[in-house]
Formats: structure tokens, sequence, C-alpha cells
């Protein structure tokens, strides 16, 4: 189901930024229907907040329908299209769906807004703005066309899916829900316009070209290839053919020529994804595109046939005169899951039979589903339920109509009234009494033996199903359950009375007592807290006792522990050893347990959980987190440059950062600054001249022409250049070594800038005719260089001839491309030199 989202902005949480664009949308959007605003709006105009007096940037569109209301829309896409316009996604303030078909205007002769509210499927009016014509219905769920595409459907669901679509023109042709009782035609059927909401329910939606049922159709309408050949028969009709076009759709088919109606066109398709059966019968057979009389309710029942491989001729003639009544009857079984096979062909070939046994069990209040299931595996027992009505009624009462309870009671009808009424004559006719009478007839001897200890149970609000059976195991047990009543009481509130729960406050009614009291006073007496603490009364006792010592039995950290009481425990023994249980350190543990789990676990690994570094951890545990996160991607995750984030935490993601800067966040260079993090932050001034150096080049040739080949080249080895240089940079500024003189880095430069002026074809430059031109860009006057630049850039793309001036702007702007990467090279020189 779509729901229009917001995110965060401007420091706003996502429901700040819904609230306050709602707040400014009500301030400043038209009252006239059809207004729009829309983000476009905040960027021309400021809008600001009424409540907080800030601007607000708008992420949405806005409009105004016609009674007032205003609909969100969202930005995704839409939801459908067709020839008339498409199909929206916009939801009203209190959070209701809608879907707003917007066109560009209203058909002529169109009752879709009529037609649409008359069905209770979309608002009263329509609405239009000066470009568009609005039409808002409620939001039906996803179109066929789109839920088939997104759904794997089993073959069951296959049928159901379609036997719902024809159940859907059957009501509309039927005027089942028409407000006005008014019978009406589609006649835009197709797979875009049936809808499937989250419960499975078809409806039908874009009623622009509907009508009323009663007469023909006399010119064509709807999508063509869901139209018979010919028009001018009952509209009806169309919707029948159309429905089965959606339902399954031929590979090879005629439909309707637009061009000339009296020749049909010929399509073929190659999908059938967006069609509900992929089987062919012969009543969903279009292909050769002839109109055939036909009512939508008896593609129901054939639907229904073919589910159960039940469609045949002699099975249709069953049918045929009252298919209402087949669908009547197989939408009874469907609602008490009895539409199984066997069922459905009882109902087929007995159908009368059936019908009146359902409205005799109907008129004994015994329409249920072990009831009917009974008489259709056994018609003459209609009778029996008749004579026992007041047993049966009494297992309904009681929501005893189970399999095994209805069979018991047919099997020995007297037994149980008698047994029933001794119950009543002891006053203990309730469900749990009855239900173990019926599990063991004898029981009502035991029952009556000990009656005043059950009246006491009944009395105590405790005649349910484990306080009565512990009663029947040990009746000297109505003692206890008299003395701690009130706890007893507080399992039913809480629907706890389960086995379990009720021994263990049989066991130490007290501690329960104490612990129920404790979250009562923090306000976190509910089931899931409850719960939790009979599941492990004992560790909660001694994890609230060590909270309270510390001043920490606050609702907030004793709800931390309810959470993960083990864990707790865990992590505070571990705190308990290191002598670090003080409130700092156990508020740090309780905000974020499972990180500290798993950060203890990797100092206790490398042999670093002593007192002092955990201390360390707990500091600074996210940041920690975070620095081993780093460490341990890169492979650098051993003890001693553990020791050195634990050590300086802040420092290393800082220089962490400026490693990701300077694109040298590789394990090599991460341990270099691990090994002497201090030389490292003394150069790293020098290395972000180098990159901005670099970055500086490639910026200038990236704007130059230097012809399509040595563009793609440069692209490909200038990243490899920068890597290089780089790389020389920051082993020449951290090692300090005798390897590292001034003329072997300016040789290395040297030859990394050979090596990209050779790998992008800049080399080319030194040419004869290279040097020609750098000797003419030398004695030349800037005027006239400038002016041989200003003549611009004409990519060559269909290698035609180029001018002489194009010529010798490529020469210059390789020239100058060459200079530049040398000149980079004697800066980077001079920077490491320095």
């Amino acid at each position: 189901m779509p729901k229009v989202t917001w995110v965060p902005q401007d420091e706003r949480t996502a429901e700040e930024q819904e609230a306050a664009e709602w707040r400014v949308v009500e301030r400043y959007l038209g009252k006239h229907p059809g207004t729009e605003i829309h983000p476009s709006h905040s960027k021309r105009t400021t809008l600001i907040d009424p409540e907080t007096g800030r601007s607000v940037y708008l992420t949405h569109r806005y409009l105004r329908g016609a009674d007032g209301e205003i609909f969100v829309k969202s930005n995704g896409r839409a939801l459908g299209k067709g020839s008339f316009g498409e199909v929206t996604f916009g939801q009203t303030k209190d959070g209701q769906m809608w879907a707003i078909k917007e066109s560009s205007k209203n058909p002529r002769g169109s009752r879709e807004s009529e037609i649409a509210h008359d069905l209770g499927k979309a608002k009263k009016r329509a609405f239009r703005n000066e470009s568009k014509h609005y039409q808002v219905y409620r939001f039906l769920g996803t179109p066929l066309d789109k839920y088939l595409q997104q759904n794997d459907l089993s073959e069951e669901q296959q049928y159901d899916l379609a036997i719902k679509m024809a159940r859907a023109v059957h009501h509309l042709h039927a005027g089942t829900y028409s407000q006005s009782g008014i019978k009406y035609a589609h006649l835009d059927l197709k797979p875009e316009n049936f809808c499937i909401d989250d419960q499975g329910d078809i409806h039908l939606i874009d009623y622009g070209l509907s009508e009323e049922l009663s007469g023909n159709l006399e010119c064509y309408k709807g999508t063509r290839i869901y139209f018979p050949v010919q028009v001018g028969d009952k509209k009806e009709f169309y919707d029948v053919f159309a429905l089965k076009r959606s339902i399954y759709l031929p590979d090879n088919f005629l439909s309707y020529n637009k061009s000339s109606p009296g020749n049909p066109a010929y399509d073929k398709i190659s999908y059938n994804d967006v069609f509900p059966i992929k089987s062919k019968w012969e009543f969903l057979d279009t292909s050769d595109g002839k109109l055939k009389a036909g009512k939508a309710i008896n593609i129901v029942a054939f639907l229904i046939l073919a589910k159960f491989d039940l469609y045949s001729a002699a099975n249709v003639q069953k049918i045929t005169d009252n298919p209402e009544q087949f669908d009547e009857n197989y939408q009874r079984l469907e609602k008490l899951g009895l539409h199984q096979r066997e069922y459905v062909k009882e109902v087929l070939d007995n159908p009368k039979g059936f019908e009146d046994n359902y409205q005799r069990l109907e008129g004994l209040g015994l329409n249920k589903r072990e009831y009917v299931k009974k008489v259709l595996d056994n018609p003459t027992l209609i009778n029996k339920f008749e004579e026992h009505k007041d047993k049966f009624l009494t297992l309904n009462n009681f929501e005893l109509n189970e399999p095994k309870y209805v069979e018991e009671v047919l099997k020995s009808p007297k037994e149980f009234e008698d047994n029933y009424q001794r119950l009543k004559g002891l006053g203990l006719n309730k469900r749990e009494y009855v239900k173990k009478v019926l599990d063991n007839p004898t029981l009502i001897n035991k029952f009556e033996e000990h009656k005043d200890k059950f009246l006491t149970l009944n009395n105590l609000g405790l005649n349910e199903r484990e306080y009565v059976k512990k009663v029947l195991d040990d009746p000297t047990l109505i003692n206890k359950f008299e003395k701690h009543k009130d706890k007893f009481l507080t399992l039913n509130n809480f629907e706890l009375n389960e086995p379990k729960y009720v021994e263990e406050v049989l066991k130490s009614p007290k501690e329960f007592e104490d612990n129920y009291q404790r979250l009562e006073k923090l306000g976190l007496h509910q089931q899931e807290y409850v719960k939790k603490v009979l599941d492990n009364p004992k560790q909660f006792d001694e994890n609230y006792r060590r909270l309270e010592k510390l001043g920490l039995h606050q609702q907030e950290y004793v709800k931390k522990v309810l959470d993960n009481p083990k864990q707790f425990d865990e992590n505070y023994r571990r705190l308990e050893r290191l002598g670090l249980n003080e409130p700092e350190y156990v508020k740090k543990v309780l905000d974020n347990p499972k990180q500290f789990d798993e950060n203890y676990r990797r100092l206790e690994k490398l042999r670093l959980c002593q007192g002092e570094c955990v201390k360390k951890l707990l500091k600074n545990l996210k940041q920690f987190d975070e620095n081993y996160r780093c460490l341990e991607r890169l492979g650098l995750n051993k003890r001693e440059y553990v020791k050195e984030i634990l050590k300086n935490p802040k420092q290393f993601d800082e220089n962490y950062r400026r490693l990701e800067r300077l694109g040298l966040n590789e394990a090599e260079y991460v341990e270099g600054v691990l090994d002497n993090p201090k030389r490292f932050e003394g150069n790293y001034q020098r290395l972000q001249t180098i990159k901005d150096e670099i970055e500086s080049t490639w910026s200038l040739l990236n704007r130059r022409f230097l012809g399509q080949t040595r563009e793609v080249d440069l692209c490909k080895y200038y990243p490899s250049y920068q890597k290089k240089v780089m790389n020389l940079s920051f082993n020449t500024l951290m090692l300090l070594n005798d390897t590292f003189s001034s003329q072997w880095v300016r040789e290395q430069l040297a030859t990394h800038e050979k090596s990209l002026l050779s790998e992008s074809n800049l080399e080319d430059a030194y040419t004869t005719f290279g040097k020609f031109s750098r000797h003419v860009m030398r004695v030349s006057s800037n005027s006239i260089f400038e002016a041989g630049m200003g003549m611009g850039y004409i990519r060559n793309k269909e290698k035609m001839n180029i001018t002489t001036s194009q010529k010798l702007f490529l020469f210059f702007s390789q020239m100058a491309s060459a200079d530049k990467a040398m000149q980079t090279t004697c800066n980077i020189s001079r920077v490491l030199e320095n």
C-alpha cells in the first residue's frame, strides 16, 4: 500500500518536516479548487512556517480539492496512465489515501463523477483548474496489471482472482452497490481498471466512459484490444467480452479496427503476465473477436467449475437456470472454509438439498462450519441437529463447536445433557468445566465431590483452565489461590494464566509481588514486561538491585535491562571484575549493550581487556567501534594499532579522514600514520598542497580541447598518475630515509610525468610540427594566440576536414597541456624539498 513519506530537512526530523509543510501549505495554498503549490514555489518564494518563523522548503506537491480539503501528492511514479490522462496517489492530512485522476479535459458527455460517487468509489464533485480536470477516487488498491507483475500467484489464487473480477462486473450490472439502484455498464474494462486491495477484494475504477446498462452500444468505446469486431449490440455483452479478455487474452486474436470498422484488426501478443488465467477455456475464448450473448454471473459460475476441474457440458447445464444461486452457495462454502472440490460437487449435484439444509441450520442458529460440514457429509444429520438444537446451542455459547465436541454430543446427546444439568446445578456451568466434562465425562463426579472448592474458584474469578486443572490435580491448592487471589488475577489481566506462569507464582508468590510492584511503580506494568519478569524472576531481582544500588533504577534503565537481561548481567559482571561497576560506566553499557559486548570481545581476543583499556573504550565507545571497523576492513586490527586507537581515538579518526581526502585511505598509508601520527600531522598540509596542485592541473587539462582520443586517454591515465605522485609524496615525507634524496625524488616525478604524457598522447607535441607550433607560440603576441583560442571549439564528430585555425587551436591546446603537466612536476618537487 503506497504512502506519502517525508524525509528530514534543515535539521528537522521527518515528522517535523511533515508537520511544517502542512502548516505552510494551509497558510499559502489558494482556496480555489485545483490550486497547486509545489517545491518550485519554495524556490521562487520564501515560505514561512507560522509556528516557528523559519523558512520551509516543500518536498511534495499539494492540491486543493473541491470540498476545501488538501491533498499531498506523491512525487513517485504515476499509479496508471490512460488515453485521457494519468492517475497519481494522494493523501489527506488525516492519512486517508486517494487516487487522483488528472486529465487535460473532461470527455464530452462523461458522467464519471456522478456514476463513481453513486457507486461509492469517488468524491461527489470533480473539479478543474485552467489546464487540468480532476476526479478523486478512494484509493482502492493496486491495478491488476501491476499486481500480477509483482506477485507470483498459484493456480488456485489465479482462479480466485478471476472469479472476483467477474463477480465485480456482475454487481455493477446488477446495481448491487449503486446508491440509486441504477445498473451500469463500464465500457472500458481492462486489467488496468481492476484494482486489488489489501484484503484481496476487487474494485472497478475509471468510470469515464460508463453509461446506464440498458440499450445498445452504437459507437466504439474503450480500449481497442478489449473491444469486439462490431458495434450495435447490448452494452452488457461488451463488458462481458472485455472481462473475458482481461482474464485471458489469446495469443492471436481479432479486434475492432478504428481506421476501417468493417475490416477486423489482427493482433498478436508476446506477453501474458498481466492476465490472471493462463489456461485456455472455451468460455473465455475471444480469438475470433465476435460478440456473444452472455452475462458476467455466468462467467463467475464457469470459473468456479473450472477451478475445481468440474467444467463440463453436463455441469454447465446444472447451473444454467440459476447461476446466481450456485455462486451464493459457493460463497457460503468459501466463508466457512469448505470450498473444496467434494463439497462444491455436492452443492452442484444437489443445490436444492444444500439450500434447504443450510436455511434450516441458519434458522436453528447452527450455520457454523462444523454443522454445515456434518450435514454435507451426511444430510440426514439435519434432523438430529433439529432434535437436539439446545445442546448444540450450548456448545456455541461456550465456543466449543469444535469437531470433537460436536461429534461427542451427536454420539451421546443424553449424557451431555445430564452432565451439563449437573454442572448447572452445582453452579459450575462455565466454559472450562463444560470442556473438562466433554473431554472426560467421569470428571463430573470430582466436580460434585469438591463442589465448594470449584465454587470458590468461581467466586475468586479464577475459573480458567489452568486453575481448574490445578485444583482437580490437587484440591488443597484452593487455599493458596484464595490467599494469593490478587496475584493470579494479575496474571489473568495480562492473559498470562499459562501453566508455567501459574506454577511460578504458586512457587514464589512474594517474589512475584515484589517484582510486580517495582514494575508498577515505574509505569512498566504491561504484559510484555510482566512476562519477561516471570520468565526469569531471580535475574530480574538481581539486576534491579544492582541498578538500585547505583541510583539507576529509573524507568529507562530498568526497561533496557528487561529488554536484554542476560546481556546486561554479562556486561555488569565484566565491569564488576574490573572495578568499573560505577554509574558512569554502567550507564554507557546500558545505552549500548551490544556494541559494548562486541568491542569487549575484540579487546579480549587481543588480550587488552584490562581496566584501563576498558575504561578508555567506554569513554569513546562509538568512536572506538568506528575506528576498529576501519582497521578491520584494512586488515590492521593488530594489538599495537588497537592500543593506539584506544589511546588517541579522535586523533586517529581525524587522521583517517585526512587520508580519505588525500585519496590515501589504504592499508599501507593508514599503517604509516599509525606508526608515526605526529609526523603525518606535521606533513599533512604539504600533502594537501600537492593534491590541490594535481587536481588544479586536471581541472585545467579537462577544460582544454585535446582531440577526442587524447581526452579519453587523459581520463584513463590521469588518476593513475595522481596515485603514483601521491604515493611518492607520502613515502618521501613520512619515511625520510636515504633512499628519498632530492635528486631521486625529482627523477621519480619526471618518470611519472613522462609516463602520463606518453600514455595520454600529449608527448606528440614534441614532433617537428609540434616544435614549430611552440616556436610560433613563443614569438607571437598574446593577442594573436588568444584570437586563435577564441575561434571556438567544434568537436568533429563526423571526422570531416577541420580548418587550419582549428588545427592550430588543437596543437596550442596540446602544447599548453604538456607544459602544464611539466610545470606541475616542478611545483610538487619544490613542495617536497622545502
